[in-house]
């Protein structure tokens, strides 16, 4: 039965390799269930007290890190990480209530364990003042919201063991825990010699919880899991050694005491305690080996058949920890080993068994009734755990009409749209459908449950019929059909009515945002660290090429990008200018494939309903349809030649270039930082990259764009959010990031391998772009540009050099005052002033060969609104430069010169 060493395999049989791999699809079920339970539970939406809660979500976060798998479940326990150290939905609670879950020691001792509990954090000072309640003369911990005071007092020992875990200083508590652990290790001796009489056989999970200050001089170990619980402290601190024979005895009673529990009380969570502590200190144990294992199979039992009470949330949590007790490593090795096993083997060998399978799967939903011919299919959305498919078919009744005939539709006549995935996936995504508030719900595809998917925990697909999208069509399909076809009125009307209706389905969905008071974390938490997670996972798997640009920075034809990290810091020094203040729900993954339109483009439904969140910045679904339908539209596809070609990209790496003969390069971008200025003057360039903006020649991709930013200023306003364009170029860069990801991470792309490595450093580039420019407006008060994908606008017609000069030097002649003379060094250069003053306040060049024609205005930036962009950020004797391309837009250039005259005339009078 020795098996198992702290989780490492020794020499396992196949009867124990079984059953990890059976307890590795348990754990994985758990965490699924957190998952889908945890924001209802923080919201509230269980009616649990304020105490309660922090206990079961302290569980929770600690029953997740003991699977060891950050990766899996890192951004589960960030949610109920940033919830403990707030505690933002308790306001509408009690002061008393609040006080008592504020001051509950396991919100503590778990935000200690996460490394969450250090000298930056705001709970520090609270922490310190419990801490002062450890009483001299019992070594106690007094007035915490728990009955026990032995149990208090474990949970603040375990607390400081943890922060010494990880080296913080805790000198200051030095004498208060000396005496607790003396009282501690007088407890447990006294417990080791008693009959067990005092033990309690129903208890319930460790909220045992009094109102704070409440008084309880009960001194002893009430039960064998807290007897297990201080067992654990004095091994830890090395208060006993492990061969002490107090040691031996406690384990031998705790293991007598545990066997002969009450099996299947599911409200008794004593034994999961003493499990998870006997499967930490004594897993080379054989009886302990066996009596945890006979817990697990016990606990997979009860969850297999419903059995789980209300107060499953704990119950999942420390079989978690039971688990991650017992196996350690090995357990998450086997998670990962039978993910990659799934994946490789059911792609490898059954692929065309299956798709056979699938089409007789499909006929059943309707052979009762038809005789079934199926068609096509057509995948609309897919993913890596679902599909949502359109199947065509016909049909051929069984009975007759009244003129003996049998009805029928031919082939590919009907379609129908199913959506394909694991059965308990479609049951969590029709729970989450009916969760949604009933005027959301028409917005969504109908998720109506179908009779087979309770009984289908196979790992076989299985199928749920979305009634409701029958006649609708992708909102790719209705895009990419006007954007290849004539520009006339008609498309303009479509993609006009068809970016106008989403944004309205966006505001339904977006209404009502909450305020985010007093945290000043959002941008780190929604953008920032998931920015970078993205990067270094690309960087350090897949695309250890990309690392150059990310941390050397690259150029792009006339514009000298910086490292990446060098954007973040500005942003994090400029946080209060973006940080989001208005948090709500959103979809998750509003991509053009996850949106049909009915034939009169009047409703709009949202595909999926699995990523849907409500703490989120909405904004975010706005940048993914924006990336998609302006950007990742336009990528190089082989079967459709109007998009960018991989022969239009060229790039340069450690100063050795790559390049096709047909490369054609343009610039990355029209405007130019302060700061870029002087790259431009640089020799050498290490990184370097050319490519054509996006969209390419798209009338569509503008008037989309145009369109549906217009509606979103609108919404914008109406929340009184006054920086949602800065943060939508920010959610825009972190779209391109994580397209950059799926890009790597994907294996269906092939082809020559420089080409794909261009098509994602063109990727990288965007993102950095938009960064840029973000950067460049919060550093500079640079007005963003109109669009975020403004791709090579088309050239306005030629104009004749000698009319045109004549039309900027009318602007000036129509102004009061104006002086107009030769500069006195370069003749072909007209010098403009306000009556004498000494100074020009606009210069320009006249028709001449050598210089190209261009308008110098002298003004502070902070002084001028350059709605157009004509300007461009390099400067000539502290003058901001209209080149010719941008002069003939009379208009704009007209209200720059009396901005700049206004501005000249002020000095003047001052």
């Amino acid at each position: 039965m020795n098996h198992f060493l702290n989780g490492t395999d020794l020499a396992l049989t196949d009867e124990a390799r079984a059953e990890i791999a059976l307890n590795a699809q348990f754990a994985v079920r758990l965490v699924d269930f957190l998952e889908s339970k945890l924001d209802s539970h923080l919201q509230g939406e269980s009616h649990l007290s304020p105490q309660k809660r922090v206990a079961y979500t302290c569980q929770i976060v600690e029953g997740l890190n003991a699977l060891g798998m950050p990766q899996i479940t890192g951004p589960l326990s960030a949610r109920a990480l940033d919830w403990l150290v707030t505690l933002p939905t308790l306001e509408r609670s009690p002061d008393d209530e609040v006080n008592n879950a504020r001051w509950h020691p396991s919100r503590f001792k778990t935000l200690a364990q996460m490394g969450c509990l250090d000298t930056e954090s705001p709970t520090l000072q609270e922490f310190r003042a419990l801490s002062k309640h450890v009483a001299a003369n019992d070594g106690m911990l007094h007035d915490t919201p728990i009955a026990s005071l032995p149990l208090a007092t474990m949970i603040w020992l375990d607390t400081l063991l943890h922060l010494r875990e990880r080296d913080w200083d805790i000198s200051a508590f030095q004498m208060r825990s000396t005496h607790a652990y003396r009282a501690l290790d007088s407890l447990y001796k006294k417990w080791l010699h008693t009959n067990g009489s005092r033990d309690s056989s129903v208890q319930s999970p460790r909220a045992k919880s009094q109102p704070k200050g409440a008084s309880n001089t009960e001194l002893y170990l009430k039960d064998f899991s807290d007897a297990s619980y201080a067992l654990n402290l004095l091994l830890r601190h090395k208060d006993l050694p492990p061969k002490h024979a107090a040691v031996r005895d406690g384990k031998i009673k705790l293991v007598a005491k545990w066997r002969a529990r009450q099996r299947n009380d599911w409200r008794n969570y004593d034994a999961l305690y003493c499990a998870i502590q006997l499967a930490t200190h004594f897993h080379d144990d054989e009886k302990v080996q066996q009596s945890v294992l006979e817990l697990i199979a016990e606990l997979r039992k009860a969850f297999d058949a419903g059995y789980a009470p209300d107060q499953a949330l704990p119950l999942a949590a420390l079989s978690l920890r039971v688990l991650g007790a017992l196996y350690g490593k090995a357990l998450s090795d086997e998670i990962q080993r039978a993910q990659w096993n799934f994946c490789c083997e059911q792609e490898r060998e059954k692929k065309q068994a299956q798709k056979m399978e699938h089409h007789a799967e499909w006929a059943q939903l309707l052979r009762d009734t038809f005789i079934i011919e199926i068609g096509d299919e057509e995948t609309l959305s897919n993913s890596d755990s679902k599909k949502v498919l359109r199947v065509r078919f016909g049909y051929e009744a069984l009975g007759v009409d009244d003129h003996g005939e049998r009805p029928h539709v031919a082939k590919q006549t009907l379609r129908i749209i199913l959506k394909q995935g694991a059965a308990s996936d479609l049951e969590n995504a029709v729970m989450m459908y009916r969760s949604l508030p009933p005027a959301l719900q028409v917005y969504f595809a109908e998720h109506a449950p179908t009779n087979h998917l309770a009984a289908r925990f196979s790992g076989q697909p299985a199928y749920m019929v979305m009634r409701d999208l029958a006649d609708m069509e992708l909102l790719a399909d209705i895009y990419q059909r006007h954007d290849n076809a004539l520009w006339d009125a008609d498309a303009k009307r479509v993609i006009t009515q068809t970016a106008r209706q989403v944004a309205l389905a966006f505001q339904a969905l977006h209404h009502e945002p909450y305020t985010v008071k007093g945290v000043t974390n959002q941008l780190e938490r929604l953008y920032l660290t998931p920015l970078t997670a993205s990067i270094d996972q690309v960087c350090a798997t897949s695309f250890p090429t990309l690392r150059d640009f990310v941390e050397g920075g690259f150029d792009a034809d006339s514009v000298k990008y910086k490292p990446l990290a060098y954007y973040l810091n500005e942003l994090r020094k400029r946080e209060e200018k973006i940080r989001p203040v208005k948090l709500g729900r959103i979809h998750g993954d509003a991509h053009s494939r996850n949106l049909m339109l009915d034939p009169t483009l009047q409703r709009v439904k949202f595909i999926d309903v699995e990523y849907f969140a409500t703490d989120r910045d909405y904004l975010a679904d706005y940048a993914l349809l924006l990336e998609d339908l302006a950007f990742y539209q336009y990528l190089p596809h082989r079967r459709d030649t109007a998009r960018l070609r991989f022969d239009q990209f060229n790039h340069t790496l450690s100063g050795q270039e790559h390049k096709t003969p047909d490369a054609r390069p343009l610039a990355l971008s029209q405007n130019l930082s302060p700061h870029a200025e002087s790259a431009n003057k640089e020799k050498s360039i290490r990184n370097a990259i050319q490519y054509p903006l996006l969209p390419i020649d798209s009338e569509a991709a503008l008037l989309f764009q145009q369109t549906l930013l217009s509606q979103l200023k609108s919404f914008a306003d109406s929340i009184g959010d006054t920086n949602w364009k800065a943060r939508l170029w920010l959610a825009t860069a972190q779209a391109l990031l994580l397209l950059l990801e799926r890009q790597t991470q994907s294996q269906s792309r092939k082809g020559d391998e420089r080409d794909i490595l261009n098509l994602r450093l063109v990727i990288y580039a965007e993102a950095i772009r938009l960064l840029e420019e973000l950067v460049t407006n919060l550093m500079w008060q640079w007005q963003l540009p109109e669009l975020p994908f403004r791709g090579a606008r088309a050239a306005p017609h030629a104009i004749n050099d000698r009319a045109l000069s004549r039309q900027v030097l009318q602007l000036f002649d129509e102004l009061p005052n104006v002086i107009r003379q030769p500069h006195p060094d370069q003749p072909p250069w007209l010098q403009f002033f306000v009556s004498k003053q000494s100074k020009p306040f606009a210069e320009f060049h006249n028709i001449a060969k050598e210089f190209p024609m261009e308008l110098v205005l002298y003004i502070r930036r902070e002084h001028l609104t350059d709605t157009e962009q004509l300007i461009t950020t390099r400067s000539k004797d502290e003058g901001f430069v209209i080149p010719k391309s941008r002069l003939s837009n009379i208009e704009a250039v007209r209200a720059l010169i009396q901005q700049t005259y206004a501005y000249a005339l002020n000095a003047r009078r001052e």
